[in-house]
Order: structure tokens, then C-alpha cells, then sequence
């Protein structure tokens, strides 16, 4: 019995390098936006029920999160309001 499907590299190339840019993204808002640490600390991504997440930041007047979504296959901004971007 196996635990998990074969996973054929080739038949989700393209959705690695797309998940892989919008990280590359979302971090460096996520640098931006957050106080400098040393080793970088203050950027990692964090893991939910549903995906990841960044911790929560600032644009100066907005506390927000980053929230990859893998199961309704979304990338949500939500402020402390409750605002969905």
C-alpha cells in the first residue's frame, strides 16, 4: 500500500515555477514590510490548515497578511479589518 500517489515531476513543472514566483513576490513585500532581522527571520512563510502565511505586517497604516490558499487556489490579502483584497 502506498501512502501517496506517484507524482510525475513533468506533469507539474509549470505550477512549481508559477508558486515559486508569486513567493518570490509576496516575500519581498513581505521584506518591505517588516522590521530588519538578522538571517533574514523576519520573512519566512508559515504553515495553516490551508496553505501558507506570512505574519502579519504593515504598510504604515494597514496591518495585513499574505495568505496562499491551496485548496481554493488563491493568494488572499486580508487587512486587521477584515478587508479581502
Amino acid at each position: 500500500m502506498e501512502l501517496f500517489p506517484d507524482l510525475p515531476f513533468a506533469s507539474w513543472v509549470d505550477t512549481r515555477a508559477t508558486l515559486h514566483r508569486f513567493a518570490q513576490i509576496v516575500g519581498k513585500v513581505r521584506l518591505a514590510a517588516s522590521p530588519r532581522r538578522n538571517h533574514w527571520w523576519s520573512v519566512p512563510f508559515h504553515v495553516t490548515g490551508r496553505g501558507i502565511t506570512t505574519r502579519p505586517m504593515t504598510d504604515g497604516s494597514t496591518i495585513f497578511t499574505i495568505d496562499f490558499d491551496f485548496l481554493d487556489h488563491r493568494l488572499d490579502i486580508t487587512a486587521l479589518s477584515g478587508r479581502r483584497y
